[in-house]
């Protein structure tokens, strides 16, 4: 997915929620995600997909990184744990 230059640059290829589940070989019992910061894009679009209807255990270490601190994620963080409270 990407590589290393000859100046060292990393290249990498970042794709979206509708293309990794074509991608999917069926529904993980267990989702664990720590993708520094991803997670709160990931989880809003898996949820409008109903991929986390499916998955019975969802682990979620939550980042903030940037401009981004914990107090502007924290509406989001209820409005998403509000979701999961639905299924989870």
């Amino acid at each position: 997915i990407g590589g290393v230059d000859g100046d060292r640059n990393i290249t990498a290829h970042i794709k979206s929620f509708d293309y990794a589940l074509q991608d999917a070989r069926g529904i993980p019992t267990l989702l664990h995600m720590n993708c520094e910061g991803c997670e709160w894009d990931f989880l809003v679009d898996a949820k409008k997909h109903g991929f986390l209807d499916h998955v019975p255990v969802i682990q979620i270490a939550w980042h903030n990184y940037g401009d981004v601190g914990l107090g502007a994620r924290v509406w989001q963080l209820c409005e998403i744990r509000e979701m999961l409270s639905k299924t989870h």
